[in-house]
């Protein structure tokens, strides 16, 4: 199987982006793993208000503390939040 190319419209995939993290918050699957492997790549691609709308979420997330496993999955959920937030410095937003 070869690569797949898609065109979809920047503010559509953002918003795709933060519905798999947000179905991903509090479940002890890969799946979350994957799922931030995956929108990390993208990091720089994110208009100004995907990373605060994530940064929200990272924020929600603490407070209702959904992180799944504590010791496999919130450290990974923590680090996200440290990449959204070094990424909202360099951008100045």
């Amino acid at each position: 199987m070869g690569n797949v190319i898609m065109n979809i419209p920047k503010r559509e995939f953002g918003l795709l982006c933060i519905c798999a993290l947000r179905y991903c918050q509090g479940r002890m699957t890969f799946v979350p793993d994957k799922v931030l492997e995956i929108v990390r790549k993208y990091l720089r691609d994110y208009d100004d208000q995907d990373i605060k709308t994530m940064l929200n979420d990272c924020e929600v997330q603490r407070a209702t503390q959904r992180y799944g496993c504590i010791s496999i999955d919130k450290p990974k959920w923590l680090q996200w939040e440290a990449e959204l937030k070094a990424e909202r410095e360099r951008r100045g937003i």
